[in-house]
């Protein structure tokens, strides 16, 4: 099995699982792998938020105007209603890295 469609696979099993804990204003979201500690939602209204740390830790905003995001050890990927992928690695701070434009799907390994 081609490694994208590895990660694509794993994305998807790992959104499906988190598809019933979704609350009444949030869509399914994804979880950090490699042990990472970090839970990602996507909002109705396009806002990506991450937090880090135990289940109490507090909400942050990532970026909005989002449809997917992905998280993967200490990246953080979204995916932008226009097809504009960006990427960030370490702190939810951190600076955003422009990936490609013309994007229909996001996967981090």
């Amino acid at each position: 099995m081609k490694r994208k469609t590895l990660a694509a696979a794993v994305a998807a099993l790992a959104l499906a699982g988190l598809a019933g804990s979704s609350t009444a204003d949030t869509v399914p979201g994804t979880v950090s792998g490699d042990g990472g500690d970090r839970i990602g939602t996507l909002r109705v209204n396009g806002d990506a938020y991450v937090k880090e740390g135990g289940l109490s830790a507090t909400w942050v905003k990532e970026s909005g105007s989002v449809k997917q995001i992905t998280l993967s050890g200490n990246r953080i990927g979204v995916l932008t209603g226009d097809g504009v992928a960006r990427v960030k690695e370490g702190g939810l701070s951190a600076t955003w890295v422009l990936e490609a434009g013309d994007v229909t799907e996001l996967a981090l390994s």
